[in-house]
């Protein structure tokens, strides 16, 4: 039998390509992947029983019914961020961890199996959306791309919390399975990319910008925008209609 629902934030950790990996490098990944998110929750000052930790393969659902949000969209998307980058400095390309972040909010239940909630539903979708998956893809020098709500974008980002940098998210429509709804996409940090090529050779790609992202993918429509969202108020052409 569900316990009585719970309020809580909702994050959840998926591992970029995780399936194109061999066993031994997919280990490597998952224990990578815990061990970062629990010292960035650590150091974002959320305690081990202040978490409710569920394994999802090649993802993690954590559940943060005590936290609050500015301290999970803040301090802890940072720390998880300098985390990842810093890991990669010691592994070589093919051990690279990249991570899409889902960020939500609501009521949750345990069924005495697993922890169950449409906001949880909702955490799933927004992590496997188009929309976070182009900001990996257009920003080879990211290691992590955050999704979170529009309620949370709205009642949170939005509000000019000195810990949280607004003007890095961008506004993306998803739409996957039963889900249709807005959400807000963003690259904490992204390294310069290497120089191009003299004279620009074949398949040498244009260094993206080290704020925001370049691209956006909407899913259903793959429809797609290009250019330095850096400091610009961007509206999608035909993804939301208020």
């Amino acid at each position: 039998m569900a316990q009585l629902p719970t309020s809580s934030l909702i994050v959840f950790l998926d591992i970029e390509r995780y399936g194109e990996r061999p066993d031994g490098v997919a280990t490597d990944l998952r224990e990578s992947m815990y061990r970062t998110a629990d010292e960035a929750l650590t150091a974002a000052g959320i305690v081990v029983a202040d978490r409710h930790v569920e394994d999802r393969g090649d993802g993690l659902l954590v559940l943060l019914p005590q936290a609050g949000p500015v301290e999970v969209l803040g301090a802890f998307v940072r720390e998880l961020e300098s985390l990842v980058r810093h890991r990669a400095a010691s592994r070589t390309p093919a051990y690279r961890m990249r991570l899409r972040v889902a960020i939500a909010n609501g009521f949750v239940s345990h069924d005495g199996k697993g922890w169950i909630g449409s906001a949880i539903n909702m955490a799933a979708r927004l992590v496997d959306a188009g929309a976070v998956r182009a900001a990996l893809d257009d920003n080879p020098g990211a290691h992590v791309a955050v999704i979170v709500t529009d309620d949370l974008y709205q009642d949170v980002v939005a509000q000019g919390h000195p810990s949280i940098d607004a003007g890095r998210y961008r506004q993306a429509r998803v739409q996957l399975k039963e889900v249709d709804t807005r959400a807000w996409v963003c690259i904490p940090y992204a390294e310069p990319a290497g120089p191009a090529e003299p004279g620009g050779g074949p398949g040498s790609p244009s260094p993206p910008p080290t704020g925001g992202f370049i691209g956006n993918q909407v899913t259903g429509g793959e429809q797609h925008i290009h250019g330095d969202f850096t400091g610009m108020s961007v509206q999608i052409p035909g993804t939301w209609a208020p």
